[in-house]
């Protein structure tokens, strides 16, 4: 695991891109502290990178070229890992590839994009973001994976020249100026609680998006390429039955739980109470593996999962470190936290994130956990919310459906709520938005109008709710969970799964986003996925003999802390002082609203910590970028 960068034609000396590339590469040391490395290429074009050496770890040295005269001519930086690589080295060395060294997934990369170029992508099983450079058409080819699991952002300016880099701060490095915050994306950000990775906070800073190519011609040119798209629901000519599902989910999932535990460094897992990461663990004990799993308590019962863990860990015999998380805790690390951050995130599960991550850094290099499950099985209480308000739609009209939704004293009602909703976020799919990140925002449309300054934004920068919805198109679910692996996986989950666990110089593996095993959970539909009104029934049939009753059938919850309460005692102190002479305001945001939050919060009044978070993590986030300070 590393993190990469470069840029080319930006007007300096070889000396100077010395000194640059230099500084760039510290800035971001926590993603790969074993080994730092640069080459200033004949043409100008300057590639870095700085390693976590987990595969061929006295190898694999980069930037990489390679000798063999099929691919001789090309250079690259990669962050990530191919878990099929030696499967697809095999495969190149029938055709005639001499490899330096059979241990390194990186040397495979050049020499599969020697012998099929962009064709290559496809065959890989893994995470990554890659940028290999070609001396014969003189262009870069800049790829992430299909998922988006690794970062790789790109600054581009109209005569031609270019930076790339995992993390922003390392553009940020080559000069404090570059950077421009763009008003419109950062609403977004208010509005969905995630930033879209393709735009960027920043003016002419954007990503490449998962499953995609950029190509940048040193003469100025950019194309770009898409080598994969998610299939849904492909319709089999010979239906397999129940029996059959299970056990190809099981052999599935065996294989990508075993790929990811590496041979060479120690390995550990992100357990919680919750059937992912249990089904991770319970994986490798089939498999025979000895891994110890890391996990986060809390003194207050509401959050507290550990006395779950500890059913699982004791069913399983699995070794497990867990850490009681305090007040103290957040109020310790929140400024550490907020400076890593290259962009606000709005979920506070980047605490407990970090925690986990941290606890874990002081005996592994890798570690496991249950990202993607919930995108990929329709796990979600939103798409049970979807099948309710579908079963009203078939018992009444639409209008009868709006009156019943809007009467107060169904309000508390599980059904009514969650289609209540459900009918509440689906208006967006009519306009093509994301309509899952719109649902999960803090800022419903009745709070944040009084917070945000309309007069000051353009048209296009309010996106509003509107009354009602459209109820249920076609294929419905399929497009929710196209906005879950799109948007809420891609900006949210990732995102602060990566930031959280490389601050900490930790690999995190999500076996539940390997290839083979996604395409088949992609492959069935909601009825597969939640039989007999069970979420994620692929899963919980895996599990059904093997974890205690009181796991498979506890409530699903988030990866939360009290923060509520928190905010009301001495973490409310500081977010006050945050909020109350922070210089750093937009103008569109309106100081003495977001107080009013503040005291109605601490009164009890109403529960108002997720807006409170959100507008925390901005604020602090503006202060760290204008002034230079992100870690």
């Amino acid at each position: 695991m590393c993190g990469i960068l470069g840029f080319f034609k930006l007007g300096l000396e070889d000396s100077d891109n010395r000194l640059v590339v230099e500084a760039m590469l510290e800035s971001i040391e926590h993603r790969g502290p074993d080994e730092k490395g640069y080459k200033i290429l004949r043409n100008g074009l300057v590639l870095g990178m700085c390693r976590l050496s987990i595969v061929d770890v006295q190898g694999s040295h980069q930037p990489m070229s390679t000798f063999c005269e099929k691919d001789s001519h090309l250079s690259l930086v990669f962050n990530g890992e191919i878990y099929n690589f030696l499967e697809i080295q095999k495969e190149l060395l029938e055709k005639g590839h001499k490899f330096n060294s059979l241990q390194s997934d990186t040397e495979m990369i050049l020499h599969a994009f020697a012998e099929w170029g962009t064709d290559c992508f496809e065959k890989f099983d893994g995470m990554f973001a890659i940028a290999i450079f070609s001396e014969i058409d003189l262009c870069l080819y800049l790829v992430r994976d299909r998922f988006g699991e690794k970062p790789l952002f790109i600054f581009q300016k109209p005569d031609g020249g270019f930076l790339f880099a995992s993390e922003v701060k390392s553009i940020q490095k080559y000069d404090s100026n570059i950077l421009k915050i763009n008003d419109r994306s950062e609403y977004s950000f208010l509005v969905k609680g995630m930033s879209n990775s393709l735009e960027t906070l920043f003016h002419d800073l954007s990503q490449v998006d998962g499953g995609t190519v950029v190509r940048l011609s040193l003469s100025g040119e950019r194309t770009e390429l898409r080598w994969h798209k998610f299939k849904s629901q492909v319709i089999k000519k010979e239906t397999p039955t129940r029996n059959e599902i299970e056990e190809t989910f099981r052999e599935y999932f065996l294989e990508s739980v075993k790929e990811r535990v590496s041979t060479e460094v120690p390995t550990g897992l992100f357990l919680s109470g919750g059937l992912d990461s249990s089904g991770i663990a319970a994986a490798l004990c089939e498999l025979g593996l000895d891994i110890k799993a890391f996990s986060i308590g809390f003194n207050e019962h509401k959050f507290d999962e550990s006395a779950h863990i500890e059913l699982i860990t004791d069913q399983l015999g699995l070794r497990n470190e867990i850490q009681f998380l305090e007040e103290t805790d957040l109020i310790e690390n929140f400024l550490d936290i907020a400076k890593s951050l290259d962009e606000p995130i709005a979920d506070p599960s980047i605490f407990p994130t970090y925690m986990v991550a941290k606890l874990a850094s002081n005996e592994v290099k890798v570690a496991l956990g249950g990202d993607g499950s919930d995108e990929l099985s329709f796990g979600y209480n939103f798409n049970e919310g979807l099948r309710k308000l579908e079963n009203l739609n078939n018992l009444v009209n639409r209008d009868a459906i709006r009156l019943i939704l809007k009467m107060p004293f169904l309000r508390s009602n599980a059904i009514f709520s969650k289609a209540r909703f459900a009918s509440e976020v689906l208006n967006s799919l009519e306009d093509g938005k994301d309509c899952v990140s719109l649902g999960l925002s803090p800022f419903k449309y009745e709070r944040h109008h009084k917070i945000l300054k309309y007069e000051l934004l353009s048209k296009d920068q309010i996106f509003g709710y509107r009354e009602g919805g459209n109820f249920l198109l076609a294929d419905v679910q399929d497009t929710v969970r196209n906005n879950y692996l799109n948007g809420y996986l891609k900006n949210n989950i990732l995102v602060k799964t990566d930031r959280m666990t490389m601050l900490n110089s930790i690999e995190l593996r999500s076996p539940f986003l390997d290839k083979k095993l996604s395409d088949f959970l992609l492959m069935h539909n909601y009825e597969t996925h939640r039989l007999h009104g069970n979420n994620k029934s692929l899963l919980r049939s895996y599990l059904r003999h093997k974890l205690p009753k009181q796991v498979l059938n506890k409530r699903k919850s988030g990866f939360g802390f009290p923060l509520a309460d928190w905010l009301r005692s001495d973490f409310g102190i500081f977010v006050g002082e945050v909020l109350s002479y922070n210089e750093f305001y937009p103008d569109y945001i309106d100081k003495k609203e977001v107080l009013k939050l503040l005291t109605e919060h601490k009164k009890g009044v109403a529960n108002n910590s997720d807006i409170l978070w959100s507008l925390l993590i901005l604020l602090s986030w503006r202060q760290n970028m204008l002034k230079g300070e992100t870690k």
